[in-house]
């Protein structure tokens, strides 16, 4: 019920222990992940069908952080992730897939 209830807190709290399980940094504060999904109606599409939302760090090597986060559908993530990140022109290897 607390979930139903408080669908963006729980995906807040679930991002930050899953980010801290697998040693990745994360500087969203409650109200910047909010506000994100507010914006971007995350939480209302998030989920496992290949149009619905994840989301993806731009730096793969940074934290999760406002400035570091964007909304990619599952689709875009699984094609994405086919190219290594260059941290020197902060750019994916290869055609940009969107």
């Amino acid at each position: 019920m607390w979930r139903e209830n408080n669908p963006i807190r729980y995906l807040y709290c679930n991002l930050k222990t899953h980010s801290k399980e697998r040693g990745i940094g994360f500087s969203l504060t409650f109200q910047e992940f909010k506000t994100f999904c507010e914006e971007t109606d995350y939480h209302n599409r998030k989920g496992r069908t290949p149009d619905a939302y994840t989301i993806d760090r731009l730096d793969p090597n940074g934290p999760y952080s406002r400035e570091n986060i964007r909304i990619l559908s599952h689709a875009e993530n699984s094609e994405r992730k086919d190219k290594p990140y260059d941290p020197t022109t902060d750019s994916y290897d290869g055609p940009d897939p969107f």
